[in-house]
């Protein structure tokens, strides 16, 4: 049986339900740094040590410049959605004290504006010390420098919009300092469950979402929503279809509670309406009852075989789209029929179709209300449906 399947990777850089975050707990996640720390551009990592499990570290070469730890490409890209939210990260130096205090500490750029932001000096050694950053233009960013004007609400939603830079310092002292970073995440403070995969596939009526996760903590469970596609046709084939804005909840999958081993997940549900995607997300609920969301995920959906669908609307007046699927090119004979089985209109005769899903208008301004027959003839097979005008 064919199966027709829709892969989506939300783990990259680090991603949890949509939030940027690096954990290290197996690599660097492509994290860099800057020139003053040794081996640079790619720092040391440790798969133990960190805050907990992985970090990675570097070590400064005493040049005078101050080395920062570089974000890679999955932190970077449009970042709005975290306005006014928090950037937040575990650091470890081995000395206090910060030799140039003028530096900025985080700096971040997008769309031509480079803002920068003060901590102040790191506040123990030799321990991991967590750091909360807001992200707001009023929380003591500047421009530039750190001497600098304060953003705009605007110009700081512009530069997370199309963020191309994210720097996080980690040489404050001139001594030789050997700096770690670990659990640096953009959003909810809180990483319940780290989210690896997320997919789907339809086999005849079913449609099988598979999930799996890295670990998690405090894990309830999943609901699984499902959101309504409306049908959105052209003249003669079928479009994505449109989405409505309403979630309806189709499952519960219980979770694992607290683990660090991978967790696999599966639910089933029919397709409902063929030709149209079937639109998912997870809805992941943690023993507290703090939820958080996946992304959005878009299962192509067709029928297996030669199928006339449903007309939409239905009931119509006085014009609908008759729909039909085809498992391969081939001519088509598309009629109307009132219910003693007369033809009241030939609307397609004998025409050439691609593959795929097609809809072909029909009109009932000229007909009375009743029901009437589809009939599809394409090759020696015949299908009708009943449609149904109302005036």
């Amino acid at each position: 049986m064919r199966n027709l399947a829709f892969f989506l990777t939300l783990f990259m850089a680090g991603s949890v339900f949509g939030q940027p975050v690096s954990t290290f707990d197996s690599n660097d996640e492509g994290w860099q740094t800057t020139s003053d720390a040794k081996r640079y551009p790619v720092p040391d990592y440790f798969p133990t040590g960190g805050n907990p499990g992985g970090y990675i570290s570097a070590t400064d070469n005493t040049s005078g410049i101050y080395f920062y730890f570089n974000a890679p490409a999955g932190f970077l890209g449009d970042q709005s959605l975290f306005l006014g939210d928090t950037l937040y990260f575990d650091l470890m130096v081995n000395y206090l004290g910060d030799a140039n205090p003028s530096l900025a500490d985080i700096r971040i750029q997008g769309a031509g504006f480079d803002l920068v932001y003060n901590f102040g000096s790191p506040s123990a050694a030799g321990q991991w010390v967590s750091y909360t950053i807001p992200l707001t233009a009023v929380s003591g960013w500047k421009k530039t420098s750190l001497t600098g004007g304060s953003p705009s609400e605007s110009e700081f939603q512009a530069a997370l919009s199309s963020l191309t830079l994210l720097q996080i310092r980690g040489e404050y002292t001139t001594n030789v300092d050997i700096v770690g970073l670990d659990n640096v995440r953009i959003g909810w403070q809180t990483v319940p469950v780290e989210l690896v995969s997320f997919s789907g596939s339809q086999s005849g009526n079913i449609v099988t979402l598979n999930w799996s996760t890295a670990s998690e903590t405090n894990n309830f469970g999943w609901e699984v929503e499902r959101q309504e596609v409306r049908s959105q046709e052209s003249e003669d084939r079928f479009s994505t279809g449109s989405q409505t804005e309403n979630w309806e909840k189709v499952g519960f999958v219980a979770g694992n509670g607290t683990t660090t081993e991978p967790q696999s997940y599966r639910f089933s549900s029919p397709v409902t309406s063929p030709l149209l995607p079937a639109v998912f997300r997870l809805k992941q609920i943690d023993l507290d009852g703090t939820v958080s969301f996946s992304k959005i995920l878009t299962v192509t959906v067709h029928p297996e075989r030669l199928a006339l669908l449903q007309n939409y609307p239905n009931p119509f007046n006085p014009e609908t789209q008759l729909r039909f699927y085809l498992p391969e090119a081939e001519k088509v004979t598309l009629s109307v029929l009132d219910i003693t089985g007369r033809t009241v209109a030939v609307l397609v005769k004998n025409s050439g179709f691609q593959a795929g899903g097609h809809a072909v208008s029909f009109s009932g301004a000229e007909l009375s209300t009743g029901i009437y027959l589809t009939r599809l003839e394409v090759g020696g097979t015949v299908l009708t449906s009943k449609i149904m005008l109302v005036k």
